[in-house]
């Protein structure tokens, strides 16, 4: 799965415990906010404009931590992150691997999007 709302969404009900629901934002495209009670843990702002955006969790490092966050804290997970260039491998790009415990290993383009991808692993075993 691409980095995208999406898996975004997908990340916060799986991993984070959020009940997403989808709506549509300012532009009229389709993207999600967390319907959770708790002032809204799971979304990009704070204050009284809380409820307008889920975090981007599979494209921005700050919001791809909190996931790192939430499992090696209430799971008590090890996590690694390694970046690998295109000799290791012979791509013709370079890819980052993130690894939960011996459960997931994630890759992507970028570090959002590899955690994502190993959290999800980790989660749905």
């Amino acid at each position: 799965m691409p980095a995208g709302r999406e898996m975004d969404a997908l990340v916060a009900e799986r991993v984070m415990g959020c009940k997403p629901e989808p709506w549509l934002d300012f532009h009229g495209y389709k993207s999600y906010r967390c319907t959770c009670l708790l002032s809204y843990p799971h979304n990009s702002q704070t204050g009284p404009m809380a409820d307008l955006d889920l975090k981007s969790y599979s494209n921005d490092i700050a919001a791809a931590w909190d996931v790192v966050e939430k499992l090696t804290t209430e799971k008590q997970f090890w996590f690694g992150l390694r970046f690998h260039n295109d000799d290791e491998f012979q791509l013709s790009s370079h890819i980052w691997e993130a690894t939960f415990q011996d459960f997931g290993r994630g890759f992507g383009e970028t570090a959002p999007l590899a955690v994502c991808r190993a959290a999800l692993k980790t989660v749905m075993k």
